[in-house]
């Protein structure tokens, strides 16, 4: 029984001490740190349990019972089997309880090696991890092989993969520039062992070839888990680097903007642009850009335009390829800038759709970034900074950008204080020079500040008048009470305007025209009073001259067209409040133009003197005589009744039978009068003044020297004229004109030498028109310049095709008016046309009258224009010859080659023994000048036989033919037979 217990004990100590160990072998924490106490008890136990074994006589049976054969064992009793059956169980368990011994001293070490892997391992992956999460960079240097390790953490930083960069040496990574510095703390390190050296700011190249700021630290470690080498540690500063670089700039930025403030403040105006162009300078300087300008904005072009500019040197101004800066060119970028918003494109490649515009003008001039500030003053945009590069972008920061609005308001506000002084300056000098008086007084009328003009004006120096009343000097009667008024009213903050009369220190008179103002200050109060004077004695004297000039006529003296205006609607007036009739008379000068074509515009001038004193003499007190223009007067006649006007209109005609002596000419000039009775033929001035023209042009066409009563169909007539103006006017665009041509005959052979060419006008409205209507009307209206210019062309070409037909005329002559000759370069015109239509100059001849030559507005030219006619080699024909006064003067005078007898000197020969004798002198006389004579108007055979006696050279009429159209005229020449 007690072997028994005793077993069983064994074996529950045996079975506690095996659990006890595998709970320390699964590191149960209260068994191990229970460990020193229980590997006592162990120690004990298995002392106890060893000795059992050993001091026990069983162990040498054990020991024989294990060397005995199993039969042997089997032959044993079953007493001793059991016998030793409980041996074996004491020393089973005296054997495991030395095991467990045993194996609680081992396992201690065991634990220890793994949890020291277990540690090495969680160590390794901590250090991975942090080399690949850190934003540092780990290096091993070996000065011979390299870079032996690289953190993975060098990947997400700089980008290179750990195998690009294994084995490489510094310089692969580390900039040129800064390499050096590098290697020499390398060096320094490994003279020391576990000693850190610092290596300054250095850069590091990335996968992208862009360069990174590092700072960092080498350490020579001897052994490193077995491999000698330096440990680098790499630390991004970049992102540092870019703030501290950024605080350093906009520093340095709040610096400049502190200078150009302190600049412009200490700065005169005269300096200001100078000022300005320095800071354009200090902006491109400090900004790094190309170019910096400033526009301003010009109200004239209504476009901003480049006023000063600096660029970077060997960075040309791109500024003069642009356009001027207007909105229809710029309308993206200049809405902006008149929002007052700044124009900030860092890159001009990616402008937005909406400013196409400029980034075509910007690419073709290239710019890549520009950035343009407003300029304003009083919020409203007077011009801008513009700064640019033209290769590469350029990035602003917000900072900068607010400065750079700073440095554009400082340079408004410098401008602004440059245009007030100038305008300051301006307005000194402007009242100094200026040709009025100006006088500054204080409100009690004292004088403080006289100009030169004032001294000039009145006599008085400025020594004398300044601290004295403004009336001390005004001597004239009233001027004290007017001073009062005046001082009074523009003490009360009003404006006094009006003419006064004062006088000069020697005592002439002087009319002022005043303007006196108060000047106030910034609250109000009138400090002073500023008086603006004009000397207008002058003024005042010419202004009875000039209400004379304004209603009488500076020729004959009597009233003009608005004072006859004036005093027609009176007498019409009283008329109608007397129950009368008024007459109104216009009278023309039959052939006034004719004296002034050939006697002059002087002796025109003397006639109308003449002629106005015999009308002024038919005219009573009560009536009316004026002078409408030109030739024609005008006489209002209050009358009773009709026959009244007639008996005036009879005996004005018979004066004008009586020739007019004119210095050393005796004129007859004969007049046509017109009549207008109001209120029978109206009740308005201008419809009878118009009604009486009627009558006067219907009495022209009846026959000189007669007069008409108006009658309603004249009306008719008048506005058949207006409505033949109208037509005329648009003839030549409607292709209505056309030249018909006459031929010229030599006498002797009958052979055809030339043609005149002659206008001719055919209106779908009026049908044929006469030249005799037409031409004169397009002289008075101005039409004959484009006309004859169409004319001269036509005749060239008609000229350029006879040229090359042998059976042809051999020259055109054409008619030339003297409207031509008062255009521009007359001469020029006939070079033009003959080189462009490719006609030699001998194929045309110009036909002038004696109108052109007396003219004197075109006097001068003249003589000019017909030389350079003749030295083209034109030849001039002198028209309607006989028909003037001094035609023999001409004929001395200029180089004619022909000379064309007028019709009226033809028609009634050979019959007219006057015309016979005149014909004969004009050709004896023309041929003892050498000109060829061509007579006009030819019409019988007679006329011929007669005129080819007389030794007449060529003939013009109706007798060989009447104008004919081109082709006509063509088919004429090509069956052309007449022999003499």
């Amino acid at each position: 029984m007690v072997d028994l217990i005793t077993t069983i004990s064994y074996w529950v100590l045996a079975s506690f001490w095996l659990l006890v160990f595998v709970l320390y072998i699964a590191n149960y924490s209260y068994i191990r740190n229970a460990r020193a106490t229980i590997g006592v008890m162990l120690t004990a136990t298995a002392f106890i349990g060893g000795s059992e074994i050993f001091s026990s006589a069983l162990f040498a049976e054990y020991l024989n019972l294990f060397s005995q054969s199993k039969s042997e064992a089997m032959q044993m009793g079953t007493f001793q089997i059991q016998d030793l059956t409980s041996q074996h169980v004491r020393i089973f368990s005296a054997i495991g309880l030395l095991c467990v011994f045993v194996f609680w001293l081992i396992p201690l070490e065991v634990k220890d090696k793994v949890k020291m892997k277990r540690l090495i391992e969680e160590s390794e992956e901590r250090f991975r991890t942090i080399t690949e999460k850190t934003t540092d960079i780990t290096i091993i240097y070996d000065k011979d092989k390299g870079f032996r390790y690289i953190s993975p953490s060098v990947s997400k930083i700089i980008g290179f993969t750990v195998e690009e960069l294994r084995g490489k040496c510094p310089d692969a990574i580390v900039h040129p520039d800064d390499l050096e510095n590098f290697l020499n703390s390398v060096e320094r390190a490994l003279k020391v062992a576990n000693k850190t050296i610092t290596i300054s700011d250095f850069r590091v190249k990335n996968n992208k070839n862009q360069w990174v700021y590092f700072e960092g630290r080498v350490t020579n470690i001897p052994t490193v888990r077995g491999v000698e080498g330096l440990v680098i540690n790499c630390r991004d500063i970049q992102k540092r680097k870019e703030a501290y670089e950024l605080l350093n700039r906009r520093l340095d930025m709040d610096a400049l903007v502190s200078k150009i403030s302190t600049e412009f403040i200490n700065t005169e105006a005269v300096d200001v642009y100078s000022k300005i162009e320095n800071t354009l300078m200090a902006l491109g300087d400090f900004s790094k850009v190309d170019h910096a300008y400033l526009f301003s904005f010009e109200p004239e072009s209504q476009q901003f335009e480049n006023q000063l500019e600096w660029h970077r040197e060997g960075k040309s101004s791109v500024i003069q390829d642009l356009e001027p800066i207007t909105a229809d060119l710029y309308p993206w970028m200049l809405e902006k800038l008149e929002m007052l918003e700044s124009v900030y494109v860092p890159d001009v490649f990616k402008l937005p759709k909406s400013a196409d515009q400029e980034k075509a003008i910007f690419k073709a001039a290239g710019i890549r970034s520009l950035l343009a500030v407003p300029v304003s003053r009083e919020g409203r945009l007077n011009g801008f900074l513009l700064l640019d590069n033209l290769e590469k972008v350029h990035k602003w920061e917000k900072h900068d950008i607010s400065l750079l609005n700073v440095i554009a308001e400082i340079v408004s506000n410098a401008m602004q204080r440059y245009s007030t002084e100038e305008n300051l300056k301006t307005l000194s000098q402007a009242v100094e020079q200026s040709m009025s008086s100006v006088i500054i007084i204080k409100p009690n009328g004292m004088v403080e500040y006289v100009n030169q003009k004032f001294q000039e004006v009145t006599g008085y120096s400025a020594e004398e008048v300044l601290g004295k009343s403004i009336g001390d000097f005004a001597k004239i009667d009233g001027a004290e009470s007017r001073n009062k008024e005046i001082l009074d009213t523009v003490n009360r903050g009003e404006d006094w305007r009006g003419e006064v009369l004062n006088k000069k220190k020697n005592g002439e008179e002087l009319w002022e025209s005043v303007t006196t103002s108060p000047i106030k200050n910034n609250k109000g109060e009138i400090k002073h009073i500023l008086s603006v004077r004009e000397d207008v004695t002058l003024k005042k004297s010419y202004e009875d001259k000039l209400i004379y000039q304004a209603n009488y006529d500076d020729l004959t003296g009597i009233p003009n067209r608005v004072l006859a205006h004036d005093r027609l609607s009176e007498a019409m007036m009283r008329a109608q409040l007397n129950k009368n009739s008024v007459a109104s008379i216009i009278v023309g000068l039959d052939t006034f133009k004719k004296v002034n074509e050939t006697l002059g515009h002087s002796v025109g001038d003397q006639l109308l003197v003449e002629a106005s004193l015999r009308l002024k003499h038919y005219v009573p007190e009560i009536g009316t005589l004026a002078r409408l223009g030109g030739d024609e007067f005008l006489i209002v006649l209050p009358i009773d009744h009709d026959d009244y006007a007639e008996i005036v209109a009879s005996r004005i005609l018979e004066s004008f039978a009586e020739p007019f002596i004119l210095g050393d000419n005796e004129v007859t000039v004969t007049a046509s009068m017109g009549i207008a009775i109001a209120p029978n033929d109206g009740d308005d001035p201008h419809v009878i003044l118009r009604n009486a023209g009627s009558a006067m042009h219907r009495a022209k066409d009846e026959g000189r020297n007669n007069f008409q009563f108006f009658a309603e169909e004249m009306h008719s007539d008048a506005l058949k004229r207006i409505q033949m103006e109208g037509y005329l006017r648009r003839a030549q665009e409607f292709d209505e004109l056309e030249l018909y041509y006459q031929p010229i005959v030599r006498t002797h052979s009958c052979k055809v030498a030339g043609a005149e060419a002659l206008l001719r006008w055919n209106n779908p409205h009026l049908g044929p028109v006469s030249p005799v209507d037409f031409i004169p009307l397009a002289e008075d209206i101005g039409l004959i310049v484009p006309m004859g210019e169409w004319i001269l062309r036509t005749a060239c070409l008609q000229a350029k095709k006879w040229a090359k037909d042998k059976n042809a005329p051999n020259y055109v002559s054409v008619n030339v008016s003297v409207r031509q000759f008062k255009g521009e370069d007359f001469v020029g015109l006939v070079r033009r046309i003959l080189e462009e239509t490719n006609l030699n100059a001998k194929h045309l001849r110009v036909e002038v009258t004696e109108s052109l030559l007396v003219d004197e507005e075109v006097g001068g030219t003249v003589d000019l224009a017909l030389k350079g006619l003749k030295d083209m080699g034109v030849m001039i024909l002198l028209d309607d010859f006989g028909t003037g006064y001094s035609s023999l003067s001409y004929l001395k005078k200029y180089d004619f080659h022909t000379l064309k007898i007028d019709r009226s000197f033809v028609c009634d020969i050979p019959d007219d023994a006057e015309d016979k004798a005149l014909v004969q002198a004009i050709m004896a006389m023309a041929h003892s000048l050498s000109l060829e004579v061509v007579a006009e108007g030819v019409e019988t055979k007679e006329q011929l036989d007669y005129l080819s006696t007389l030794g007449c050279d060529s003939i013009q009429g109706y007798f060989f033919s009447k104008p004919l159209p081109d082709k006509q005229f063509d088919d004429l020449m090509m069956n052309w037979q007449y022999t003499s």
